[in-house]
Parts: structure tokens; sequence; C-alpha cells
């Protein structure tokens, strides 16, 4: 053998021992770490530098089944290492290549605690990862009382409280919704964010109190009661009940005939009592175009400022059917209905009103509205011989009573008025035509005493259940002969019927309307003080029992000049007051249609 072959046979025998050196430490140091044996720091090395495959599983540990959305990410990771990628089979087997021995696997899922292996002892780990457990308990946030039987949800688990309140929900998932519901209660909702305890307070979501007068103490019955868009009456004794009420800080307002709205900010509480302080409106009129005059508007004011007088009513939709402002009523802006409002910041003249303390009440024109007839012949009330709107004495056209979308129409512009802060909605023309030659008048229905009463009752029963829950008085203006008249008179108008929906009755007790006197008295004109008297005590006897108040409109004007043309001044003014109080009538209100009030009285 030459001397290149001996050197090659030595160089191959060195690599071979320097391979197999390097095996052995290499089985040794796997011997150490599975039995635990320390092994020297350059073993290690090598050791660490070798990559193995990790399998095993991932569970809930009290169930055995595997968690949904389970992961794991390796938690220290060497420069250069790839992204860690594990999938993760049905039952929650896994297995990675190319794992570091020394690397820190790291097992999580949505409601467990998290769970940190090594993989330094073992190429087989299973992580049983404990659920969180969200405990808490439910609590009355009135009295401090557990809430029993009350739902918790959070995601996709649900429970129910025990007898003292308590809750717990296995494998609570963080930042989802806890919502927890109760009879008798407003819903709570928070974010869960992974904490091991949370307890939840309900806010009764029924409000209840007596509605008693402030002066006497003695309750209050049938008062209005609203508050988070519920509404109800108080009983004979006062008591009201409001159920299912929104969870948010309230506004309770109180409404009754003859009291000044009542009106408190209610928080968490479930009683509330009410103190309502007795009110009589003594109104003066103003006309469409009078309230828009600043000199007439601001004559009207000063008179307030200086007499008994503290309301006034004011032309909303006036007897031409035109709105005093802007509206955002969409068929009254198609019909042209507001397009020329006599008042352009009305929101500001409302303030004014308001500071002054002065009570407002908002007269809606209904069923004589030319605008609306004239654009909408479907609505109107038709003439038998013309096919078109039937027109009145005064060449103005009237929609019919039974129409639904009259209705609808009417209601949208005294809500409009609610919402602009008006104590009091009124309704005027609430009635069937009667000037005019009403017999070639055509209706959507026979034109039926039955059928009139069902227009005019079917529009204020609409008219008390939406308006009401604002917050207003609701009133209507009749015929003066409807105090005595006990059917309809022809236009579906009867006090009894009438004072169900509403809390004012206004006759309108003018003698210069009673063209056939009364018993007693033929020429009406010359009998002030006893036309209104006997009127209202005649209204009176027949609506006793009911919670409406008579407040008359009195005349302020002189008779008709075709009739006697007698002046109405102080003296018949006064007189018409007097009887309005001895027939304890609450209050009064004064129609001048020049809107001067100058005749004293």
């Amino acid at each position: 053998m030459n001397k290149r072959a001996s050197r090659d046979r030595t160089n191959f025998l060195s690599r071979l021992l320097a391979i197999i050196v390097i095996a052995v430490l290499v089985a040794s140091a796997y011997a150490c770490y599975s039995t635990g044996i320390d092994i020297p720091s350059g073993l290690a090395s090598a050791v660490a530098l070798t990559p193995i495959k990790v399998s095993g599983t991932i569970t809930d540990a009290v169930s055995g089944t595997p968690p949904d959305n389970a992961r794991i990410t390796l938690r220290n990771p060497s420069p250069g290492d790839p992204p860690l990628s594990v999938p993760i089979g049905p039952q929650g087997e896994f297995s990675v290549e190319n794992v570091r021995r020394g690397s820190l696997l790291l097992f999580e899922a949505e409601g467990y605690e998290p769970q940190e292996l090594s993989v330094d002892r073992s190429v087989e780990l299973n992580a049983a990862l404990k659920p969180i457990h969200l405990s808490g308990t439910v609590l009355d946030s009135f009295t401090g009382l557990p809430v029993a039987g009350a739902s918790v949800e959070l995601a996709d688990k649900n429970t129910n409280t025990d007898v003292d309140g308590s809750y717990k929900i296995d494998g609570a998932k963080k930042n989802n919704q806890l919502t927890v519901k109760a009879k008798g209660y407003a819903t709570a909702s928070t974010t869960y964010t992974g904490q091991s305890n949370l307890d939840i307070d309900l806010r009764p979501n029924t409000l209840a109190g007596i509605v008693r007068d402030a002066g006497t103490g003695n309750p209050i019955k049938n008062a209005h009661v609203s508050a988070g868009g519920r509404d109800t009456s108080s009983d004979e004794s006062g008591n009201y009940k409001l159920a299912d009420l929104p969870s948010e800080a309230l506004e309770l307002t109180v409404t009754a005939p003859g009291y000044e709205k009542a009106v408190l900010n209610v928080k968490e509480t479930t009683r509330q009592d009410v103190q309502m302080k007795q009110f009589v409106v003594r109104g003066l009129y103003m006309t469409y175009y009078g309230f828009g005059d600043e000199g007439l508007r601001s004559n009207v004011i000063d008179k307030i400022d200086k007499t008994e007088a503290n309301g006034i009513v004011i032309d909303i939709k006036g007897d031409r059917g035109w709105l005093i402002y802007k509206t955002d009523v969409p068929l009254a802006k198609r019909i042209g209905a507001a397009d020329n409002p006599t008042v352009k910041d009305f929101d500001s003249l409302m303030a004014m009103l308001k500071k002054k303390n002065i009570y407002t009440i908002a007269r809606v024109v209904v069923f004589k509205d030319n605008p609306l007839a004239t654009s909408r012949p479907d609505l109107a009330v038709i003439d038998t011989k013309t096919g078109k709107p039937w027109i009145d004495t005064e060449g103005l056209a009237w929609v019919d009573p039974s129409r639904q979308e009259v209705w609808d129409y009417d209601l949208a512009i005294a809500k409009e008025a609610a919402k602009k802060g008006f104590d009091e909605i009124q309704f005027d023309y609430i009635r069937f035509p009667t000037d005019g030659s009403v017999s070639t008048a055509r209706y959507a229905v026979p034109n039926t005493m039955e059928n009139r009463l069902e227009a005019i009752n079917g529009f204020l029963s609409r008219a008390k259940a939406e308006l009401k829950p604002l917050g207003v008085a609701l009133s209507v203006d009749v015929f003066g002969y409807t105090c005595w008249r006990e059917d309809d008179m022809g236009i579906g108008q009867r006090i009894e019927d009438i004072a169900r929906y509403v809390d004012y009755l206004s006759p309108m007790v003018y003698p210069s309307t009673y063209s056939d006197g009364i018993p007693g008295y033929r020429n009406a004109v010359a009998y002030p003080y006893e036309i209104v008297y006997y009127s209202l005590k005649k209204a009176s006897e027949r609506l006793a029992g009911t919670p409406v108040q008579l407040r008359p409109w009195l005349q302020y004007f002189d008779d008709y000049p075709w009739a006697t043309g007698m002046p109405y001044n102080d003296r018949e003014i006064r007189a018409q007051k007097k009887a309005a109080a001895d027939a304890n009538a609450h209050g009064w209100l004064l129609w001048d249609p020049a809107n001067k009030y100058a005749r004293g009285g």
C-alpha cells in the first residue's frame, strides 16, 4: 500500500469515528432527557439543534371533548424560525414537524384558561384546558334583593339564576355581550371582558304611584300618566302603574283636567307619587293672521300680562286650512298648506310664551279644509250636482269626516304642534258641515246618525290614543245647542260621546248663535248671563260622573248686523264670565275675530 492510500484510509477512519462519537452523544443525551438526568451543556446544545416531531391532543379538562376554535402557538421562537401552523383534528389531535427541543407551546381556546407546555421532556404533549367559570349574582337595583329565575345569556351559553340570584357559566367567552332578562325588569347588557365574577343590577321596569291634588291631598281619578312610550290613567284612588319601561332615565308626564301639567325626571325607582296643582285656563283667541301680526300679538300678550287671562289659543291650522308655520308633514307640503306661513320663527315665539308662563292651546280646524279637499277630491265631500268638492256658503270645500287618510293628516299636524311645546290641542270643526246646500253633500258612507257619530268618535278615539302619550291636554269645540240637544244635531256632535276622549269640552255659548233662544229666553242676545249659565248647567247635568271639564267659548264681538246688531262690551262680557263661574265651568275662552280685546270685561 502506498503512502497516499494509507493517508486516505486514516482520514476515512477518523471521520467514521467522529460520526460514531456524535451518535453516541446524541443517544446518551436523549436517554438523559427521557430519564430526567442532568445533561452536560455541550450535549444539551447539540440536542437542542436537532428538530423533532411533536404530537398530542388538546381537550376540555372537564368533559374531555375538544374545545372549539383551539389554537397552538410557539411562545419562544428563534430568529429564522418559520411561523408555526398546527392543524387540529376533530378529536383535538395535532401533529407538528421540526420543533426544537426546549420550545414552549401555548394551547388556547375561547372560554378556557390558556396552558403552556414545554417539549424538553417529551415529543408527545396532551393539553387539558380548564374552562373559565363566570359566576355572579343578579340583584334588584332598587331593593338590593336577589332576582331569582333571571335569564343570563353569553354568546351560545345560557342559564337561569337560582333562588339566591346566583348564576354560573362554564366556558365563558370574553368580548361577548352578557344579557340578563327577568320579568318586571328592564333588560341589562354589558360586555364580558374575561373576569371570573360579575354581578348584575336589574332596574325594575315598572313605575307606580299615586296622583294627588297638591292642595287637598285628595287622589285624582283619570289623570293621564305617560313615560317611556307607555301611558295609563289613574284609578279611583289615584293609583297608576306603568310596566315594560325602557332602562334609561325617564320623563314622567301627568295631565288631568283642571290641573297644571306635571313633569318629573325619574331615574332608578319603582315608585313615584305625583302632586298636581289646580289650574284654571282663561284664554284669548288669535287667528292665523292675527298671531302673525306683531302689533296684534303684542297687544294680546300685554293683556295677558296685565289681566286675569293666562292662556292663548292660536290657529295652527285655521278656518281656511292653512298652517301658521313651516311644517314637516309631507301631505301638507304637497298640497301647499304651509306655503305662506304668517310666522317665520315660531319656535322663538313659543319660547317667549313659555318664559311668561302663558298656557298655549293649538287650535286645529279639522274637516273644513279647502286646500286638502281641492287638492285631493278623493278625500272631499262631493256635491252630487257637480261631481266636484262640495262648497259651503263661504266658498270653502270640506273633507269627508269618515276618511281615515283625513284623520292621519290632521293627527300628524296635531302631533307636530304637541312636539313644538303646546300645552293643549283643541279641535274645531270636528263635525259634518251645516252652512250650505247640505242636501247635495255626498259622503263615503251613508249620511246617518250612526255613521256620523262613528266618524267623529273614531277620530277622537285615535286622537286620544296618539296625542295623550305626548303629554298634551285635548279639547273640542262644539255648538252651543249641543248642550241642549240629545241627538247629534245632524253633524255628529253628541257631548256624552265626545266627553270620553277629551279633557275639556268647549261649547260655543255665544248668545248670538242661539237663533231660537232657549226656554224662557227667546231673544238670546239680550240675555248673555242666562244663555251661558243655563246652557252650561244643562251640559253639566248630562256630563255628571265624567272627568271632562266644561270650559266655554264666550262672545267678544257684537251681535250680527243682520240680526239686532247689539254691541257686546264690558257689561255683556262680564255677565258671561260670571255665568260661567256660577255654573262651575272651569275657566273660559274669549272669541274676538279682530284679536283686539279692547271692549273691556
